[in-house]
């Protein structure tokens, strides 16, 4: 959602995406303060290049299966791109997903 801000369960702001629905990092505070890793399907992108990022072809097939299929994923306690996108791994990882609640 553009120009909207999201915060954290303990109230902390993560950030604020711009005019594109985009986060700019680095973020005002990591998604988690715990290490670990989330899937998202975004292409690697570079500290402070929010309008780069894009839905990568590399999704698991399209979050279907595991099997022989590699997706991209984020450090959920990093503040940078790698965020959102680290690197590529095996779909068969245990890997958490970005949930985002809305108030009515």
């Amino acid at each position: 959602t553009p120009n909207t801000t999201y915060l954290r369960e303990d109230g902390k702001v993560v950030g604020t995406t711009n005019a594109n629905g985009l986060f700019k990092t680095p973020l005002d505070n990591p998604i988690s303060t715990v290490a670990g890793y989330a899937w998202t399907g975004l292409t690697e992108v570079t500290a402070g290049n929010a309008t780069d990022w894009t839905t990568s072809a590399t999704h698991c097939s399209g979050w279907t299966t595991y099997a022989n299929q590699t997706g991209y994923f984020g450090a959920i306690n990093a503040t940078g791109g790698e965020a959102f996108a680290t690197q590529l791994n095996s779909c068969s990882s245990d890997y958490a997903l970005y949930c985002v609640q809305f108030e009515p």
